[in-house]
């Protein structure tokens, strides 16, 4: 987990150096019910959206093969 100093907002980001996200689950990640879990509910990351956005925030993922996925969360700064 790595965390940045600005003045605006602070972002967090979480790097899994596991593998990439294919192209099709990163563009629906955050729509709610998807899942790609067969128990899953599939509202974990869209709820996850909604909360942070909510309070001026963002959050985002990348993902690239040989590189990983990463997770950015950013929060204004009260």
């Amino acid at each position: 987990m790595r965390t940045a100093d600005r003045s605006e907002s602070w972002p967090i980001r979480w790097l899994w150096l596991f593998g990439a996200v294919a192209a099709d689950q990163l563009a629906r990640a955050f729509t709610p019910f998807y899942t790609t879990k067969p128990k899953g509910l599939g509202v974990g990351l869209a709820l996850a959206k909604r909360i942070v956005e909510r309070f001026g925030g963002r959050i985002a993922i990348d993902s690239a093969t040989g590189r990983g996925t990463s997770v950015c969360l950013s929060m204004p700064v009260a």
